[in-house]
């Protein structure tokens, strides 16, 4: 659960409205994700900064169907797959106010470092069974 300070709109001397906290008064956010928001699946991403936000693109590459077996008809599939590319479609795209981003990076490195420790403690975990299976 997040907590917000409510905050005012004003307008600023650029022409553009600012967001301006309340005196010390605190909302509590209530994050909802709808049962039907579709989950998709992202192979590809960019980030794109602006001056006030980053864009992050998801993508997801299909993979095309080949011939199943070796043969000539597989390697003219592939010879016109390696000239013409697989398009990767846009799945997804969000874009982020630029002084939040940082928080959004932090939590997106938490998290990488997490599944990479995860990762090798399954591998030593690996390993070490596979040792003992030879002994």
């Amino acid at each position: 659960m997040e907590k917000e300070k409510s905050k005012k709109t004003k307008e600023a001397k650029n022409g553009r409205s600012e967001v301006v906290p309340e005196k010390d008064s605190v909302v509590r956010i209530n994050f909802r994700i709808p049962s039907k928001l579709p989950s998709v699946y992202a192979t590809h991403f960019f980030v794109q900064e602006t001056p006030d936000e980053v864009v992050l693109s998801f993508f997801e590459v299909i993979h095309p169907i080949l011939p199943p077996e070796d043969g000539e008809e597989r390697t003219e599939h592939l010879k016109v797959l390696q000239g013409s590319g697989v398009v990767a479609e846009c799945v997804s795209r969000v874009t982020v106010a630029k002084h939040k981003f940082p928080g959004f990076a932090q939590a997106m490195a938490t998290t990488a470092e997490r599944i990479v420790k995860e990762f090798e403690s399954f591998e030593e975990n690996a390993n070490n069974q596979s040792d003992n299976k030879k002994n």
